[in-house]
């Protein structure tokens, strides 16, 4: 994924620059039964600018302490911190996809009450996404402009970075956002009470002609056994009388 924003060039010195750090912080805790840090307090500690390094392999342009460089690098790692972010809450929302290829419409009505916080941080996480890949590029963009000023005066490692940015594909970048977007819209209509709503209307209606069917007097005498007592009526009673509400079913 980063090799697309930054090229391969950068997120492999990246890499290199956080594994030195991870490396140091372990040695520096050598003998302490601690855990290794997650990723996020990894990441955490990166923008506290607690990961210095002599040799992080990356452009010395990105490496000074000027406002181009903070922002370059302050963009990378928030970049890096909401992807992390949406696929932690994509994974969390695995075993909801699971029910409701197994309980349809019903179960996903069921679980409105979970879902609908995981969806609206779905939502959160996917937009700061957007906007971190916006802003990241906006920075590589402008880095772009200035060599291309000075093209003549530019090192084989800067000719590099800057022949590694047309494989970033901005406009399919785009088009995967707006597909994970009107995916969302898309369960949360079908986690809404209107959606509901029409869900119990077609169950009653579904009893309905089921009772109608088995009144029937054709089907009645086509039977070879004969119906239970009162199975139609109580079936026509059902479908006549208000379904009880989703909430109401679940278990405290």
């Amino acid at each position: 994924m980063a090799d697309m924003f930054l090229g391969l060039h950068i997120w492999r010195a990246w890499c290199r620059s956080v594994v030195r750090w991870k490396e140091d912080h372990e040695e520096s805790e050598a003998g302490a039964a601690s855990p290794s840090l997650s990723f996020p307090a990894m990441m955490s500690e990166l923008q506290s600018g607690h990961a210095e390094v002599e040799d992080p392999g990356v452009l010395d342009v990105f490496r000074t302490n000027s406002a181009f460089a903070l922002e370059a690098r302050r963009s990378f790692l928030e970049l890096c911190t909401h992807l992390d972010k949406f696929c932690f809450f994509v994974v969390a929302l695995r075993p909801y996809q699971q029910l409701a290829a197994a309980g349809g419409d019903a179960a996903l009505c069921w679980l409105r009450r979970s879902l609908s916080h995981l969806l609206q941080e779905l939502d959160k996480s996917l937009l700061q996404l957007h906007q971190a890949r916006l802003a990241l590029m906006h920075v590589a963009k402008k880095h772009l402009q200035d060599l291309a000023k000075r093209i003549g005066e530019a090192e084989e490692l800067q000719r590099r970075w800057m022949q590694s940015l047309r494989h970033v594909d901005e406009l399919r970048l785009d088009e995967l956002h707006k597909a994970c977007a009107a995916s969302s819209t898309e369960v949360n209509a079908l986690t809404s009470a209107v959606r509901e709503v029409e869900l119990k209307a077609k169950a009653k209606e579904g009893l309905q002609q089921i009772a109608a069917a088995f009144m029937n007097p054709d089907f009645q005498a086509r039977c070879s056994l004969a119906l239970p007592d009162r199975l139609a009526s109580e079936m026509r009673e059902l479908a006549s009388n208000k379904l009880p509400a989703v909430e109401s079913s679940r278990s405290p």
